[in-house]
């Protein structure tokens, strides 16, 4: 299993050194904010939600206000899609497998559809991923979270990010961003 990536290491930066922003909660507020997600996580069998929600409790994800900027069932499908990142990070069975084909189909079904465009593509250009961000503009944290995922998207397609135009600015942004997702603390049930 590869230890490497968005998903293990965080989102990369070539900064005077280097810098990595962790994508967790970019990645789960992408997801969750829309509403098929949550009618697709309905369907899942309960024994293996109960497990995946289970191991979503142990996160150390489970802190900050990140979690406040959600509605009910938005909590729902990112403490599901939280599990399934804490199995694809942690477990060491075949489990981690199902964990990731299980977030990967998610993501496909929900952002793969909006950065479609990107498996016609071998490079695709900074601006051509903020085109699609642009559109949630309305929503605090969506633009960046929609970035992230087209970051993560373009890596489980083999395609490079361009990083021009105004990527020099996305680093600060994420790190702010991250800074009041992280503070404070939610009690966990």
């Amino acid at each position: 299993m590869k230890k490497q990536g968005i998903l293990f290491q965080g989102l990369y930066f070539s900064t005077k050194a280097e810098q990595y922003i962790d994508a967790t909660y970019f990645l789960l507020y992408a997801l969750c904010k829309n509403p098929m997600t949550g009618k697709m996580l309905k369907t899942m069998e309960k024994n293996w939600k109960d497990y995946i929600l289970f191991q979503a409790e142990k996160s150390t994800y489970q802190k900050g206000e990140f979690w406040e900027y959600l509605n009910n069932e938005e909590t729902e499908s990112a403490e599901i899609l939280l599990g399934f990142l804490e199995e694809i990070r942690n477990c060491h069975t075949v489990r981690w497998e199902k964990a990731r084909i299980a977030f990967e189909y998610v993501f496909c079904k929900i952002i793969g559809k909006e950065y479609d465009f990107l498996s016609k593509e071998n490079r695709i250009s900074f601006e051509k991923i903020c085109s699609v961000a642009g559109k949630y503009r309305e929503v605090p944290f969506l633009t960046s979270s929609y970035i992230c995922a087209a970051f993560f998207w373009a890596e489980c397609l083999n395609i490079k990010i361009q990083k021009n135009g105004t990527y020099d600015l996305l680093y600060p942004c994420l790190k702010e961003e991250m800074k009041i997702w992280e503070k404070g603390r939610r009690a966990v049930n």
